[in-house]
């Protein structure tokens, strides 16, 4: 699902969903593709889940979040701005 507040100043909430159990990657990209800040790596149970990113060291601009899981992959923009 789509991160919220988007845009966001200083935190932002990234929310998602598991039919199943397993192994998750959430992690934050710049537009150049350099890993910014790894959120979540690890194994979880099937549910909802809402990940915040404190994001007071990154400069304004635009940002990418990437879930991978072994069956699913996903890349979302999301916008900082103070």
């Amino acid at each position: 699902m789509q991160n919220t507040p988007n845009p966001f100043a200083e935190v932002t909430d990234i929310y998602f969903q598991l039919p199943k159990d397993e192994h998750v990657t959430l992690v934050i990209y710049d537009l150049l593709g350099k890993e910014i800040k790894l959120l979540l790596k690890e194994e979880m149970k099937a549910g909802e889940y809402k990940v915040s990113w404190e994001s007071e060291e990154s400069p304004n601009g635009q940002y990418m979040v990437r879930m991978e899981t072994p069956t699913f992959s996903d890349v979302k923009l999301i916008s900082k701005l103070k």
